[in-house]
């Protein structure tokens, strides 16, 4: 499951959804993937969704 952190910004909601696909870890194995310039995301969302286990992956430019 990819996940765009950049126009998901709000974790409450974020949250939300999430939890609303009601995924049981136990019974169905799914990868999650927020992709997004973890400099413009909020610290908190970020350690939230780690702490779900998602691929936390940068897609800014490099300068």
């Amino acid at each position: 499951m990819f996940i765009d952190v950049e126009n998901t910004t709000a974790e409450g909601p974020l949250m939300e959804v999430l939890r609303g696909l009601a995924i049981d870890p136990k019974k169905e194995q799914v990868e999650l993937t927020a992709v997004g310039n973890w400099r413009a995301v909020p610290p908190a969302l970020a350690r939230r969704l780690a702490s779900l286990g998602a691929k936390l992956v940068h897609s800014a430019p490099a300068r």
